[in-house]
């Protein structure tokens, strides 16, 4: 890496924001070449809200699912009630906003006509209250949050072929005015949120036969994925649960473009095969997502989990309820290019997959970027080095993950499977850290592998600043019923610590006449053993947004005065 890359990435950053300063966050000097001012034509609606002129019967819905928590529903939303101070997190009020409530709940096959009423109930009466697009640094008007609640209510009509009333229309025609005017371009800042606006001008533009919006949906959708997207086709964002996020918002955007002669959608259709050839690989011989970086507040990893076996792409024969999936159970979709072939390595996206037998290991290496993709990494984390470890497909290994958006120490190499140094970049912002690792740091991987074993050895180091970077060896060996780490430490003098993080999916339990001190059983099935010879103190696995479970995990510090190497030997005895 030169380091006039790091230069340039710094100075890109300074303009974007002395333009937010001068021009405030939302505005259109950040707006690329290809958009154009539109004049459009939405005005077909009058802006004025009436209630309903009949009365109809409305049935409420109990409960409603939101970032972090439920919350009861008796007859209506107190929308008063539920302000941004009642929740403890922000997430959960944003949640609640962004209307994804609604398609969760349809995904539970139990919404009637009667709860489509009372959802139209409620958005006129959220409406009045928060219908006035002049407040500013209001959450409910963020633009992110405006085009879930355009693409949430259109996917409800559209899934359940219930149309909206008249008060409703005029609503999301609102809304859609406002959004032309906040896209989120953030110059070098911008993210997965601008796919997201995408998504909401398509799904509009289709629903209803308006081409201005449609073609200025698409015409953002393809020229801002392909920056989205690393050599691999992954979001390159650091986070393997927002790859399959985004790969959400673009099948639900195949769904609408999939009869229309407006645009020709033909480079989605390659985007969306190249994606899921990613999510193939991380998902290939697993149950669940493999977890890097962060975890999306807007939906569940549970709620994504079989996206790559789809209704788009095969049928998969009973999708469990409560899943992204079965809401596409019975609708028909002209199916996308089914991926048969298995990878090991996404070498771009810094991903390799160790496969022996019932072992499985996924080892986070570096990925490639230049000066213009270190800006994407806002959903990564600093976790070159790190493993999870799955065992017939249970988790044994695994990512503690990052609670919530609240805490950024959570980021950090200390809470992540690898060796790191306890050095002052510890309190560096992350992005500054990881400019750093990619301008200092050289990353170097050898693989051996036959039917009995497979051999890797993984080496991160640097000549420069070693009093701050760890130069580190790492070793993996698996054989038929054991796998072996070994860490080996290259720098001299230089304090470093590791945590290894096990699943709470595993038991543990204390033998003082086995050698090893230690016996870890499968909750599942006690007839599996790992043996281990540390002791064991508490921790956590965070198993969606704002949500974690009680674990175990290894500390160990070490201080290469006196020690170099560090040795886990996991053994599985039947």
């Amino acid at each position: 890496m030169k380091i006039e890359y790091i230069f340039i990435f710094f100075f890109l950053k300074i303009k974007s924001r002395l333009i937010k300063f001068i021009y405030s966050r939302y505005n259109k000097f950040n707006y690329p070449n290809y958009i154009k001012v539109l004049k459009n034509d939405l005005n077909f609606y009058s802006l004025k809200v009436n209630f309903f002129k009949k009365k109809k019967k409305i049935i409420s819905l109990k409960k409603i699912e939101l970032a972090t928590t439920l919350i009861d529903v008796k007859f209506k939303i107190n929308w008063k009630k539920f302000t941004l101070k009642y929740f403890k997190d922000q997430e959960d009020y944003e949640s609640l906003h962004r209307w994804k409530w609604v398609i969760k709940y349809l995904s539970q096959n139990r919404l009637s006509k009667e709860n489509f009423f009372w959802i139209e109930s409620q958005l006129i009466e959220w409406d009045n209250i928060f219908g006035n697009l002049n407040e500013k640094n209001n959450l409910v008007w963020e633009s992110y949050n405006v085009s879930e609640r355009v693409s949430n209510l259109i996917l409800l009509s559209k899934l359940t072929n219930f149309d909206f009333n008249e008060n409703v229309h005029v609503i999301l025609f609102k809304h859609i005015k406002y959004l032309i005017d906040n896209l989120e371009f953030f110059g070098i800042n911008t993210g997965n949120h601008i796919i997201n606006n995408s998504r909401a001008l398509i799904l509009f533009g289709i629903f209803y036969n308006n081409k201005k919006t449609l073609k200025l949906g698409y015409l953002i959708l393809k020229n801002e994925i392909k920056k989205m997207l690393d050599k691999n086709f992954m979001l390159a964002e650091g986070s393997t649960h927002y790859h399959f996020l985004v790969q959400s918002w673009l099948l639900e955007i195949y769904y609408f473009l999939q009869n229309s002669k407006k645009v020709n959608y033909r480079y989605l259709k390659f985007i969306l095969k190249k994606i899921n050839e990613v999510s193939f690989f991380f998902k290939k011989d697993l149950n669940q997502i493999p977890l890097f970086g962060d975890i999306s507040p807007d939906c569940t990893p549970a709620w994504l989990a079989n996206i790559e076996k789809s209704s788009f792409y095969q049928n998969e024969k009973n999708p469990n309820k409560g899943t992204w999936n079965y809401i596409w159970k019975y609708k028909f979709i002209k199916k996308i290019h089914k991926i048969n072939k298995s990878k090991l390595i996404l070498l771009n996206s810094g991903y390799i997959k160790l496969k022996l037998n019932d072992h499985l290991i996924i080892l986070r290496v570096q990925p490639t970027y230049d000066y213009k993709s270190f800006y994407l990494l806002n959903h990564g984390h600093d976790d070159i080095g790190h493993i999870l470890y799955f065992y017939k497909k249970i988790p044994i290994i695994v990512d503690s993950g990052r609670y919530t958006y609240k805490n950024n120490l959570e980021k950090k190499s200390s809470f992540h499977n690898s060796l790191n140094s306890m050095s002052l970049l510890r309190n560096l912002d992350f992005n500054i850290l990881y400019c750093l690792n990619f301008l200092l740091l050289k990353c170097i991987f050898k693989v051996k592998a036959n039917k009995k074993f497979i051999n890797l050895i993984f080496i991160k180091k640097t000549n420069f600043f070693t009093r701050f970077f760890l130069n580190l060896e790492r070793k993996i060996e698996i054989q038929k019923n054991e796998i072996n780490i070994c860490d080996l430490i290259k720098n001299q003098n230089l304090l470093s610590e590791i945590l290894i993080t096990f699943s709470p999916f595993i038991r543990f339990k204390l033998e003082k006449n086995r050698v090893f001190d230690n016996i870890l059983y499968i909750k599942k099935s006690s007839s599996y053993k790992i043996l281990i010879g540390k002791r064991l103190s508490p921790g956590w696995f965070v198993t969606r947004y704002g949500i974690r479970k009680k674990t175990k995990y290894l500390k160990a510090v070490v201080d290469s005065k006196n020690i170099k190497e560090l040795n886990l030997n996991l053994r599985w005895e039947n």
